[in-house]
């Protein structure tokens, strides 16, 4: 178009026309359009330009962003098959400890140890994961979730499986040499009395604290047929659910979360109880589930909350720490085990506590004592302030154990001697 424009331009020159003859303004008008138009030609060229340049760089972060993508794949199936060789380690280990056997969390490494009746009798068992050996023991029935104080200091304590009663030793000298900052437990394993020089420190926010029925047919508890087995290892869902339900079949279950889903989905149960917080963690679920509300089916004390420790003169994690900490969690879960400590009862008797907020500082604290067979079930409920939580919790407990709670809970302990 330049080249035209050049053209027309020279043939007004070269051949004399005159510019203001009608000839010479048609031509010379031509010539313009033209330029204009071979300027905005350029202007399109430079813009086609610019972007081809910016798809160009686009298309090399792509390719970035999919060898990354690539790179977290093989990444992920490596973790899947280390997770695979975990699982195929610990099939292993269950066939050595033989039955019967208990599952504890190694207090190195987290992975589960197979504890068998002999590791018991010599109270010691090795991770086969990590190589660490550490000292475990049945817990003692009227007081099983008490910290272990040795003579040499309260650095060491011990911890109950809610499952299956084992305990294995935690360390806490990690905390006060100053080696590990903090350590995070589910609330309900944190000892009513921590070791001299570690505190609390920090409450977040509870995760959703109901109990979930899962099924691979029923979508409820008033769904299952009569006579159906459903899998707990807890005495207090034993109780409740057949208080509910007498004509269920109650069975143990035992193992982590994926083994229990397992032995429920292979057909072992017509439905198993877990708790939804742990389900809603690992991301976890089954054909049916139901989440039971509290008011119905009351929840362990501490259920889906969480409990950070820390030095108590470690003035800088504590700050952090606060940033995290949920007040009306706090609360709750102080009124909770107060009730529980003044049950002096654990995991193998069935009592549940369950508190809720009514305002910024009112709670309701909801209490429970059972027989396992469902057949009697004493609940009150009581409210607190939260500058009364913990007496509450005891004032409850008090309350329930007058009511016949007490019989209940000390023919239960006699039996488990």
């Amino acid at each position: 178009m330049k080249e035209k424009a050049a053209y027309l331009k020279g043939l007004i020159d070269g051949l004399g026309i005159d510019e203001n003859t009608k000839e010479g303004k048609v031509i010379k008008a031509m010539s313009e359009l033209l330029s204009e138009m071979a300027e905005t030609v350029d202007s399109i060229d430079e813009d086609v330009t610019h972007a081809y340049d910016q798809i160009n760089d686009l298309s090399e972060e792509l390719e970035d962003l999919e060898a990354d993508l690539y790179e977290e794949d093989d990444a992920e199936d490596e973790e899947e098959e280390d997770d695979s060789d975990d699982e195929t380690e610990a099939d292993d280990n269950a066939d050595v400890a033989g039955e019967p056997y208990y599952e504890v969390a190694c207090p190195a490494c987290g992975k589960t140890v197979y504890v068998s009746e002999d590791d018991l009798d010599a109270g010691e068992a090795i991770c086969p994961s990590c190589n660490v050996a550490f000292e475990v023991a049945l817990a003692d029935e009227d007081d099983d979730e008490a910290p272990e104080e040795p003579d040499d200091g309260p650095a060491r304590y011990e911890v109950t499986c809610p499952a299956c009663g084992a305990t294995s030793v935690v360390d806490e000298e990690a905390l006060l040499d100053g080696s590990a900052d903090l350590a995070v437990h589910s609330i309900k394993d944190v000892p009513m009395v921590l070791p001299e020089g570690i505190v609390l420190g920090c409450v977040p926010q509870r995760e959703i604290c109901v109990d979930c029925l899962l099924s691979n047919r029923y979508a409820s508890l008033d769904e299952l047929p009569r006579g159906a087995r459903v899998g707990t290892s807890s005495l207090r869902r034993q109780a409740q659910l057949l208080n509910l339900r007498p004509d269920l079949e109650i069975l143990s279950l035992r193992g982590n979360v994926d083994t229990r889903l397992r032995k429920m989905k292979e057909g072992e149960y017509d439905a198993i109880v877990l708790a939804s917080a742990g389900l809603k963690r690992l991301g976890l679920s089954a054909d049916r589930m139901h989440h039971f509300e509290a008011a119905s089916f009351v929840p362990a004390v501490g259920q889906g909350a969480l409990g950070i420790e820390c030095r108590g003169d470690d003035s800088e994690v504590l700050e952090l720490l606060s940033r995290m900490e949920h007040r009306p969690t706090r609360i709750c879960v102080e009124a909770e085990r107060g009730f529980l400590a003044g049950l002096d009862g654990g995991c193998q008797v069935p009592i549940a506590g369950h508190a809720e907020m009514l305002d910024d500082d009112r709670f309701i604290l909801d209490g429970l004592v059972a027989e396992v067979d469902g057949s009697v079930i004493l609940r009150e409920q009581q409210e607190g302030t939260a500058a009364t939580a913990r007496e509450t919790g005891f004032a409850l407990a008090r309350h329930l154990l007058d009511k016949g709670g007490k019989d209940i809970l000390d023919r239960l302990y006699a039996e488990n001697r």
